[in-house]
């Protein structure tokens, strides 16, 4: 398997009153002539991305991700709790508790709130929730639970921590990409599993978990013919893929890439200009997926989000 390696933040920052300037202020280049409607359509895409990373749910305001043991979790900023919390906590918030795939939420202090509202007790995760569907709140701080499944070791739920005045929100630093190159653009084929694959793909903690694959996706570069093998999520398509620019100029562990189903033909568009980087490549705080083996390519893919920092 691919060398698993993690990098430091990298950011699309800028703040979102100057979204008429996000274009010119990213200053992605352009190889080659671009159709209007291309990069027309690229940098609505472009500027969405931008805004989902500044966003409450995006990549920049993770702020801590803490495991939860079966039974009662006490956490606050205090040294003394089962879970030393994050700094801006309160010294004692409160406690949870894991039993049978539940988590049950015990305040601590009567400044947190359920997605608004004062609360003493509540349940805050059972399996038909979403997630991030009950959030706490505290200061600056919002918390909800997540469960990562691993059909090796048992389900993991956590408590994912976001810091909605997070000095990343704050930093001027943009991601850096490839030039705009439209032949980075193929029309690939879908070939379907029936029935559907199931995959087994491991994320950066060594979780496992079994996907259901719906087929392959076939493209040609240079007249030799690669595949990908995609997972749905929601109306989508999603690939995650390496290739021989990974842990060099892009994220060592995979970029990601959303594609829309394929038409009546089975024809598919995969556009490597919108490929993306994954959570972990912003933050430590995430549990980024990795590609499976058939998704890792042997060429470059000069296309898309690169990866820089400190590293």
């Amino acid at each position: 398997m691919m060398e698993k390696r993690v990098y430091n933040m990298c950011h699309y920052t800028l703040p979102i009153v100057f979204l008429s300037l996000l274009i010119s202020s990213c200053n992605y280049s352009v190889k080659k002539e671009i159709p209007t409607s291309y990069l027309s359509d690229f940098n609505k895409w472009h500027t969405k991305r931008i805004v989902f990373l500044r966003s409450e749910m995006g990549y920049l305001n993770l702020a801590g991700l803490y495991w939860l043991q079966e039974g009662e979790n006490t956490f606050g900023s205090d040294s003394a709790n089962t879970i030393l919390f994050h700094e801006k906590g309160a010294p004692f918030m409160g406690s949870f508790t894991l039993q049978n795939d539940q988590v049950h939420f015990t305040s601590g202090n009567d400044q947190i709130k359920l997605n608004g509202k004062k609360v003493e007790k509540a349940i805050v995760y059972y399996d038909s929730l979403k997630e991030g569907d009950l959030k706490l709140t505290y200061s600056s701080l919002m918390w909800y639970i997540i469960k990562r499944p691993d059909v090796e070791k048992g389900d993991h739920y956590g408590i994912r921590v976001r810091d909605l005045a997070h000095e990343n929100l704050a930093d001027s630093t943009i991601i850096e990409r490839f030039p705009l190159d439209k032949s980075w653009k193929f029309k690939g084929t879908f070939t379907p599993y029936d029935p559907p694959k199931q995959i087994k793909r491991s994320n950066i903690l060594d979780m496992v978990s079994v996907l259901n694959c719906p087929g392959k996706i076939s493209f040609k570069k240079d007249g030799k013919l690669y595949s990908l093998e995609p997972v749905i999520s929601g109306d989508k398509y999603f690939i995650v893929f390496a290739d021989a620019t990974s842990a060099l100029e892009t994220y060592g562990s995979g970029r990601f890439l959303y594609t829309s189903f394929p038409d009546e033909n089975n024809e598919i568009i995969l556009d490597f200009n919108r490929a993306v980087n994954p959570a972990c490549a912003f933050s430590d705080h995430a549990t980024c997926p990795l590609p499976t083996q058939e998704n890792i390519l042997d060429f470059r893919i000069e296309a898309g989000e690169k990866t820089y920092g400190k590293h």
